[in-house]
């Protein structure tokens, strides 16, 4: 089984054991659990949904061939899943068990519900009900295993049973994973806000074929209140660093705050904001699903001054996004770029400008799941609850050490593991989190180093001369 939906399925059981001790799930259990966090309310923390979730599971005995009921409020639209924890699956098992559903639905139609078990008759009619004129049929059936089944095949199995029904998903073992990597991956950002501008007309704006922008002058007044709702909610997740203080930088910005507020604008590098969609609204500009990637430090000691002058001013700003709806793989990169480029200008690390890529926020959440602490972005404060601490930097020289057995290199050009693509790649893409012997060696290879650095072990044994450990890479 994928080593990412069995680590999945291991923290759904103890989370179920801790929230109640007479819970016991079952793994088959477990993952009707995980399809209905993760598919459903598309939820990487249990703990936000998991009451939730328990009452909208009917797996038993008489469930009708449904293991769980969800009813989309956003779409008006009832989803009933029926999940198999197997990899031994056909296609024809996949036909007879919708076909299993249909049934059932058919029976709750012409009311022949008496052989169904309580809570399946309680939610499906609940769900049923819920449903206007309007929107009646609008069902969706997904069926996923753990089998690698060919999709295309399966749907051709279909033709003639999709009519019955609005809609069929199948996901195979490979979508489920791609599902959680995918949310877990996804950067937090803030869903709406506004800022004020100077004024109405003072806009200047830029289009393309792909991307829109505008440059506006926006109030000191609005930065303070974005600072104060958002600061640990996704106002600078896109942001390739966090706030570094820089005593030097930070004390002209204090000084210009006291003493100089109408110089501001002229004295200031300004914002850049990444969103998916802004909207000029008088003096105002609407934000959706957005993020400051550039001016993290501007914003920080806004946000955070604590002097006595109160008189507003104002700072220029960027503002851009997609013209037309994307995907989000698609719209992070693009954020992505905009953090990269933005932040260019300025003397940051090569490290840095790999803060945001998807192989190095998924090492941090397998190894934060392990109680170890991926320090990716400069000057981020490590996540409560964990043993250990190590950065991207110290943790590519103990790979190109330790397994491309390269101490010189890895010891005295550190940067080039992060500009060179050929050693970035020997050393980040690797898919860690996949096959348990490789999350398995990197969790030793980080407490070796632990050890070697609390008890000062020779630099012999420090800087990698296990040849043994290049085995399973």
């Amino acid at each position: 089984m994928s080593n990412i939906i069995n680590r999945e399925i291991k923290e759904i059981i103890a989370y179920g054991t801790s929230s109640n001790p007479k819970i016991s799930l079952s793994e088959d259990q477990a993952f009707n659990v995980l399809l209905l966090q993760y598919y459903c309310f598309k939820e990487s923390d249990i703990s936000k949904v998991w009451y939730e979730i328990l009452s909208m599971i009917t797996d038993g005995k008489d469930d009708g061939g449904i293991d769980a009921i969800y009813f989309d409020e956003e779409d008006s639209k009832i989803i009933i899943l029926q999940n198999k924890y197997s990899d031994v699956i056909k296609v024809q098992d996949i036909v007879n068990e919708i076909n299993k559903i249909i049934t059932t639905m058919n029976d709750f139609k012409a009311a022949h519900t008496g052989s169904y078990n309580k809570k399946t008759k309680k939610l499906l009619q609940e769900s049923l009900d819920r449903l206007t004129d309007e929107n009646e049929g609008n069902v969706e059936i997904l069926f996923s295993s753990l089998a690698n089944i060919d999709i295309h095949k399966a749907k051709s199995k279909l033709t003639g049973i999709e009519d019955k029904v609005a809609y069929i998903t199948l996901l195979n073992k490979g979508n489920v994973e791609e599902m959680i990597e995918k949310l877990q991956l996804q950067h937090e950002v803030v869903a709406e806000d506004s800022l004020k501008i100077d004024n109405t007309k003072n806009i200047l704006k830029y289009c393309s074929d792909q991307h829109k922008g505008i440059f506006v002058n926006v109030s000191s007044e609005s930065i303070s209140r974005l600072y104060n709702r958002y600061n640990q909610k996704g106002l600078f997740n896109l942001n390739i660093r966090r706030y570094i203080r820089n005593k030097n930088v930070d004390d002209g910005i204090k000084n210009t705050l006291d003493n100089n507020r109408d110089e501001f604008w002229f004295l200031n590098n300004g914002l850049t904001i990444a969103c998916t969609d802004f909207v000029e609204d008088g003096n105002k500009i609407k934000l959706y699903n957005f993020s400051i990637v550039n001016g993290g430090q501007t914003t920080n000691l806004i946000g955070e001054y604590k002097g006595k002058n109160r008189e507003e001013f104002f700072i220029p700003c960027k503002i851009v996004s997609s013209v037309d709806e994307v995907s989000t793989q698609d719209t992070m990169n693009f954020f992505n770029t905009i953090a990269e480029a933005t932040n260019s200008q300025k003397p940051i690390q090569p490290k840095d400008l790999k803060s945001n890529s998807p192989e190095m926020r998924s090492l941090q959440t397998l190894l934060l799941k392990h109680k170890v602490f991926l320090e990716i972005k400069r000057g981020e404060k490590p996540a409560k609850d964990t043993n250990t601490k190590i950065k991207n930097d110290e943790l590519a020289q103990l790979i190109f050490s330790f397994v491309n057995q390269k101490p010189g290199t890895s010891r005295s050009n550190k940067n080039s593991l992060f500009n060179n693509n050929k050693f970035y790649k020997q050393i980040f893409f690797k898919r860690y989190a996949s096959e348990i012997e490789k999350t398995n060696f990197l969790l030793d290879l980080i407490e070796l180093n632990d050890r070697c650095v609390v008890q000062n072990r020779s630099a012999e044994v420090c800087n990698g001369n296990v040849h043994n450990s290049a085995l399973l890479f």
